[in-house]
């Protein structure tokens, strides 16, 4: 999973309880947490964003399993995006979350493919 996120700022997959099971993300639990919720509700997800080590993210796309975005800033080629994508873990079933944050001039048509095809090899079912 790491060599397909080569590039991106932080990453990881996630439980459900805010649990991180592999990679290099910065964020408290509730945050986490909270990312699971994103997916419930388009208009919620929408109109509050997505929050990860502070920053705030706006969701550009909610398209479930999939929901992603970019922080705001005044110069927007100094912006990160990010991505999650909603797994089923392989011999457990549970619902994990992968996150990747992701600098300019990385874009989310590059990203997203690398992060869905790592979550179908290395995690799970993608739901």
């Amino acid at each position: 999973m790491e060599k397909a996120m080569e590039g991106s700022r932080e990453w990881a997959v996630v439980d459900e309880m805010g649990e991180l099971r592999c990679g290099n993300l910065h964020a408290s639990r509730k945050e986490l947490q909270d990312v699971h919720k994103a997916f419930s509700s388009r208009e919620k997800a929408i109109a509050e964003g997505v929050v990860l080590g502070t920053m705030r993210y706006e969701v550009h796309r909610h398209h479930p399993p999939l929901i992603y975005g970019r922080e705001h800033r005044s110069d927007p080629e100094q912006s990160d995006g990010f991505a999650l994508v909603r797994v089923q873990e392989n011999g457990t079933g549970k619902k994990l979350c992968a996150i990747v944050i992701y600098p300019m001039p990385i874009l989310s048509a590059y990203i997203v493919p690398r992060l869905v095809e790592a979550c179908k090899q290395h995690v799970g079912e993608v739901q």
